[in-house]
Order: C-alpha cells, then sequence, then structure tokens
C-alpha cells in the first residue's frame, strides 16, 4: 500500500534504471550484484517516485523531474553498496574487493554533483552537499553504535526525503514558507514511511503521519488538484499503518 501511488510511473523507473547502467556503465560488471540486492530495498523505491509525485505535483519539466530522481537514486545505490560491505565480514577479507566498494562510493559522489551541473540544477548543489555530508555524519553515528533505532532512521534516511522536497520547491519557484512546507512534508513523509515499512516504533510512525497530513492539507489548500500522486503516498501512509495495526491484532 505505500507504494501503490507508484504504480503510474513504471515506465520512468525502466528509464531510471537505464540512466543508472549507464552512469555506472565502466563499473557495472562488478557492481550488477549490488544492484540486484539494492533494488528489493524499500527505501530504493520509494526515493524515486516519491521524487516524481513532487515534481509532477509541482509541475516541474519532466527532463528536470528525471534527473532529480535519477541522482538521488544513483547516490542511494552507492551508499546502499558501501553499507552492504561494512556489514559483510567475509567481503572485508578480500582488501581489493573493499578498496572497490570505497572507490565506487568517492565515484558516485562526484558523479551526483556533477550530473546536478549537468542537468542544470547547480542551484541545487549546496542542498546535495549538505545531504551528503549529513549522511556521513549519520553513518559514523550509526557504526559506532550511537543513537537508537528513531535516531539512525532520522540520520541515516531523513536527509534523502528533506533534500528531495526541498531540492523540488526551489525548481518550482515557491516561496520561502512553502519551500519550508515542503521539506517538513519531506521530513515527516519519510520518517512516517521508513517505520511503517519496517514495522517500527508504529506509535512514532503515527504522529508522523499526522504531521504530515496537517502540512500536506496546508500545501494543497486551494490546490486545483485532486487525487494527485503526491496526496495519494500521504493517504497511503494511514492506510498502510492501519493495515498493520490490524494484521498486528489478528495474531
Amino acid at each position: 500500500m505505500l507504494l501503490k501511488f507508484a504504480e503510474r510511473y513504471d515506465q520512468e523507473i525502466f528509464l531510471l534504471q537505464k540512466e543508472l547502467e549507464a552512469a555506472l556503465y565502466s563499473w557495472w560488471p562488478e557492481t550488477e550484484d549490488k544492484y540486484n540486492a539494492v533494488k528489493e530495498d524499500f527505501t530504493f523505491k520509494m526515493l524515486p517516485v516519491f521524487s516524481l509525485a513532487l515534481d509532477d505535483y509541482l509541475c516541474i519539466d519532466r527532463a528536470a523531474a528525471l534527473s532529480l530522481a535519477n541522482i538521488v537514486r544513483i547516490y542511494y545505490f552507492g551508499q546502499y553498496a558501501h553499507e552492504t560491505v561494512v556489514d559483510d565480514d567475509e567481503f572485508l577479507k578480500n582488501e581489493k574487493d573493499f578498496q572497490f566498494a570505497i572507490l565506487l562510493g568517492d565515484y558516485i559522489q562526484g558523479k551526483v554533483l556533477r550530473l546536478l551541473n549537468e542537468a542544470g540544477l547547480d542551484m541545487l548543489l549546496k542542498i546535495f552537499s549538505d545531504m551528503i555530508a549529513d549522511l556521513n555524519e549519520g553513518l559514523v553515528e550509526k557504526y559506532r553504535g550511537r543513537g537508537d533505532y528513531a535516531e539512525v532512521l532520522d540520520k541515516t534516511k531523513r536527509p534523502y526525503y528533506a533534500a528531495l522536497t526541498l531540492s523540488a520547491a526551489i525548481i518550482a519557484r515557491q516561496s520561502e514558507e512553502r519551500k519550508t512546507l515542503f521539506k517538513d512534508l519531506g521530513v515527516y513523509f519519510g520518517m512516517a514511511a521508513e517505520l511503517i515499512a519496517h514495522g517500527k516504533l508504529l506509535e512514532k510512525a503515527d504522529w508522523c503521519i499526522f504531521q504530515c497530513e496537517t502540512i500536506f492539507a496546508q500545501i494543497n489548500e486551494n490546490s486545483p488538484y485532486i487525487n494527485s500522486a503526491l496526496e495519494q503516498a500521504v493517504r497511503g501512509l494511514r492506510k498502510s499503518l492501519d493495515d498493520l495495526r490490524t494484521k498486528a491484532a489478528t495474531v
């Protein structure tokens, strides 16, 4: 149910896969196994379609919308590949493979910033630089064993959603007030979706959904759009949480 709204973007996801393969063409034989693992990851599936739903809502040019979704998808793939290596003791025994994973992460970080320039989205460089810094700090804290589950999630997933929504608002030339609203929408949407997807801290997920619904109501006030993909995504949070609670109650 969380990804029900995403069905309309199947063609775009196909195009994004081709873009990812092209971006990593030189290293695809070494990275394909990682891709086969990450393609089932919830965040990897949610980020691009949430980005596209935002861009549709804000009437952003399709080329820019695909570029934004592609960039965040590629970066998440690089982070996922690196985290998988850190967690894999057998992989760590092979120094060559470990060095490759580090180089891949560095390459993707630089590639993301270059893609922003190539897409004419250089106004987003600071946002993505801040996102990368926040994520790296979050990963350091995670592997130091600091913070509870919610704190780790906040530091390792929230920056993606916040960067996406703020980027979309900037591209669409929204007011400063609405930029803040969209960024907050991304934060609460992302936290709620991630908690529900992993069946964790459902009371906190409920609170995040309430915040998300309240913010979306402000954003959507006087909007001519009815049943947009973004609205479906927000509504899907509540339905998914209710379904999860019903399932838990019958076990």
